[in-house]
């Protein structure tokens, strides 16, 4: 009995032991970090869960008994109940990467991924198998994760394809080089091919590998904690033997303890780019004119502050003050210049001409400047003037000077063209010399030959026939003719000799003059002359003079048989393209012309009618419209035959 007893004990203590090790394990089970399911039977049961699966599939512990299909129906179409059942007969051991299932929360749908371990479950003291253990990790955010680098990668590799760039990951520690294949192509190699930093440093060119290397060096091994770069340098192509320049920005990652572990970066292929700017580079060196690279930004924030301050009034300030000039001259930075401006201005070196305008600028040149600083505070789109400079030994030069601004409002990169021109001006005073001479010798002659004629005239006036009065008023009109072409000859000459003393003229008193000077024609036709409370404008007195005296001449020359000639003049201040101009406007009532020849008339030596119907060169408007344009304005014709002419003068204000 005895023994038998101690059996049982025996028995109960075992049974208890064995009970004990069983909650322990359901214990563990219950609070793995891992959800864990168990189905029995070739129908696959559910037969047990822990609290992480119930969470994950969003179940209750209704589930427990009914079979994989019934109580997981989510499960259909992912593969999941096949693989349970290929385990649950082969006995075999299956794992299962990211296995999409679709699951219900709150009635909506969740896209979920898995990664699931299948293994077989086997009874105690069994061989034959019980049922699958399946052990389910939610990995959704990282295969999301991944979805989101790789479109970011591909993204990334697109960009780099479209923009002809290269990337590559450099490992520091296994020294391996993961290369796109935009860099293997740059570099002459196919897609397939290996590169290394050896291949990489041998296709440099000679003459940069050393540099180049060095750098990467440097950068590698966070020298002089230089963590990143961006390098230019040549390469060889594998392929072809090609040089072609390439640019490269790096960056090294360190880790905690400050190791570089990784080196990434990108490079571009810039031949064409460096090729351009090459060629760019000759031309601003080789062009026999002189240019300059000048940086303004400075200057316009200058400009703008005077500019709301003075206003309309800014540039008589200037004027009046030019010891600002001479500070705002100051504040143009000289970036660079070439070779001609060295020959134009005397100078050994390039840094002579750096130093700023002060180098060459002199008191004669204050004025233009003034306009230059003017046109930048207008947004002007160019300046051009004529004015002169001094070169490094003092001697004197006039420069013509034209400079583009930009369209963007970024003035820290303008170029700036001179051209001598001092020996143009000496010839064009020898030109001027020469027509004052030639004038003066022609018009003696011709003096001569008018004033016999009328000698003759006056004293054989009774002796002569008809036909020998005749070729005498032949000879005395061409005469007359010839000291018209002479008298226009050089009025335009003077236009373009005379420098743009422009000063401010009261348009009633040039009328008035005119009036005077064509008193006598005036009376004879009996014309009217209708003008008052006309502009000011800014002009060159004895220009300006001229151009009225030869519109109104023509008023009166070309006016209609029988009719009054009645000439109005008119004046309005006007916009053009931002500026304010004076427009002017004669009208006549004249015999007219048609309009298909407005522009004509403005040539030199023409004519629409007979010179034996109506005196004059040609001349005439062909000089007002060079003197208009002379001073920056426009004239045109309207007209119509029989009904008048009208010329409209738009002079800047």
């Amino acid at each position: 009995m005895l023994a038998d007893c101690k059996s049982m004990a025996n028995d109960f203590n075992n049974l208890s032991a064995e009970m004990i090790g069983v909650d322990n394990l359901y214990n563990i089970l219950m609070q793995a970090p891992a959800a864990i399911i168990i189905t029995k039977g070739k129908d696959h049961h559910f037969w047990l869960a822990n609290a992480i699966a119930f969470k994950l599939l969003n179940k209750g512990t209704s589930i427990i008994g009914k079979p994989l299909p019934d109580a997981i129906p989510e499960t259909y179409g992912t593969g999941i109940i096949e693989l349970v059942d290929h385990v649950y007969r082969t006995g075999e051991k299956c794992y299962r990467r990211a296995t999409p299932v679709i699951l219900f929360a709150n009635g909506q749908r969740e896209a979920h991924y898995f990664d699931i371990a299948y293994q077989p479950y086997l009874e105690q003291g069994r061989d034959d198998r019980a049922g699958v253990i399946a052990i389910v990790h939610d990995v959704t955010k990282l295969v999301e994760a991944e979805k989101q680098t790789a479109e970011v990668e591909e993204r990334l590799k697109m960009a780099l394809e479209a923009a002809d760039m290269g990337a590559w990951d450099h490992n520091l520690i296994t020294n391996t080089i993961i290369a796109s294949d935009g860099l293997k192509k740059i570099f002459g190699l196919s897609p397939k091919d290996e590169f290394s930093y050896r291949g990489f440093i041998n296709s440099v060119i000679v003459s940069d590998r050393a540099h180049t290397h060095r750098v990467n060096q440097n950068v590698m091994h966070l020298k002089n904690n230089q963590s990143s770069y961006d390098l230019q340098y040549r390469i060889r192509r594998v392929n072809d033997g090609e040089l072609r320049w390439i640019r490269a920005k790096g960056k090294v990652y360190a880790d905690q303890e400050g190791k570089p572990y990784r080196f990434v970066g990108t490079l571009l292929d810039v031949t064409k780019e460096k090729n351009a700017e090459e060629r760019s580079r000759y031309i601003f060196e080789t062009v026999p004119l002189s240019i300059w690279e000048k940086d303004y930004s400075s200057l316009v924030l200058e400009l703008d502050e005077l500019k709301q301050f003075y206003g309309q009034r800014l540039k008589e300030y200037l004027l009046n003050s030019k010891p600002e000039v001479y500070r705002l001259m100051s504040l143009v930075k000289i970036i660079d210049t070439n070779h001609a401006s060295l020959k134009m201005f005397e100078a050994e070196r390039k840094e002579q001409l750096l130093v700023g305008l002060s180098a060459v600028f002199i008191d004669e040149s204050c004025s233009a400047f003034v306009d230059e600083l003017i046109a930048i505070a207008n947004n002007d789109a160019s300046f051009h003037a004529e004015f002169k400079l001094a070169t490094l030994k003092g001697k004197k030069i006039t420069c013509s000077t034209t400079i583009i601004f930009p369209h963007d409002g970024q003035y820290n990169n303008v170029l700036v063209s001179r051209y001598d021109i001092s020996e143009l001006v000496r010839i064009n005073e020898d030109l001027q010399q020469f027509v004052h001479m030639i004038s003066h010798d022609l018009k003696e002659p011709v003096r001569k030959i008018s004033m016999y004629i009328g000698r003759l005239q006056k004293e054989l006036s009774e002796r002569l026939d008809e036909t020998s009065k005749d070729y005498i008023g032949r000879i005395q009109t061409g005469a007359a003719r010839m000291d018209s072409i002479i008298d226009g000859v050089l009025t335009y000459s003077q236009v373009n000799a005379l420098e743009r003393l422009l000063e401010p003229i009261d348009l009633n008193a040039v009328i008035r003059d005119v009036e005077v000077d064509l008193e006598l024609i005036i009376q004879q036709k009996s014309a009217r002359l209708h003008y008052s409370n006309l502009l000011q404008v800014k002009a060159i007195p004895l220009m300006l003079d001229h151009v009225f005296y030869n519109l109104i001449c023509n008023s009166l020359k070309f006016s209609q048989a029988g009719v009054i000639p009645d000439i109005t003049i008119t004046s309005a201040i006007v916009n053009k393209k931002g500026h304010p101009f004076a427009r002017i406007v004669l009208q006549d009532n004249g015999i007219g012309f048609e309009q298909k020849y407005s522009e004509k008339i403005f040539g030199s030596f023409t004519r629409l009618h007979a010179k034996d119907q109506y005196e004059g060169a040609g001349l005439g408007l062909f000089i007002c419209k060079t003197i208009i344009e002379r001073h920056g304005g426009s004239i045109k014709a309207k007209s119509k035959e029989s009904k008048g002419t009208s010329f409209e003068i738009l002079l800047p204000q």
